[in-house]
């Protein structure tokens, strides 16, 4: 038991995650630890089951969320306003890759604004992400078709010319055939 800033008898919480404490005055000097767990508890205090461990209603806390697109405060307007500053900025839309270390995750952090909402955005105003690995092999395949295409074109103008050829050696035969049938 301690006492706090008014001399009355009081309980003071530590907690284990982030040091901070608070106090609880008490009427009695010797309180149930049940009880003292329990209106800690009221104001989102955790205690490990034998009361030696305690957590703050700040790190019981959901983290806090990341600000909601849809919201109307001028935060959210100026995050918002960030957001597409800094897709112009770092986001080259006929590529589609962000410039060197960013992603729609730094935007995110910089501005507040959920990964989800950035991602979303980016790919309406700005277009989709683009590996450009992807495309590299894209262009690979397409010049080994156009190739294959360009051989393949070859290949029919000789068999053309090489069926022509023999069409006129059959000719060149037949009428020699027929000449020599007619002696």
């Amino acid at each position: 038991m301690a006492h706090d800033e008014h001399g009355r008898t009081a309980v003071v919480a530590t907690c284990t995650s982030c040091g901070a404490k608070e106090t609880i005055p008490f009427k009695a000097n010797n309180v149930p630890k049940v009880a003292v767990t329990k209106k800690f508890g009221q104001r989102g205090w955790q205690f490990s089951k034998d009361a030696a461990a305690a957590t703050c209603s700040a790190c019981n806390s959901p983290k806090k969320e990341v600000m909601p697109p849809n919201s109307s405060s001028n935060v959210a307007h100026k995050a918002q306003r960030t957001m597409f500053t800094l897709l112009e900025e770092h986001f080259d839309p006929d590529a589609g890759t962000y410039d060197e270390g960013w992603s729609d995750s730094k935007v995110a952090k910089k501005t507040g604004l959920s990964e989800k909402h950035v991602a979303d955005v980016r790919e309406s105003a700005f277009g989709s992400l683009r590996d450009p690995v992807f495309d590299q092999l894209r262009a690979d395949i397409s010049a080994v078709k156009a190739k294959l295409d360009d051989e393949l074109n070859a290949a029919t103008a000789m068999i053309r010319e090489a069926k022509s050829a023999a069409d006129r050696e059959i000719r060149r035969i037949n009428e020699a055939l027929t000449k020599a049938a007619a002696r």
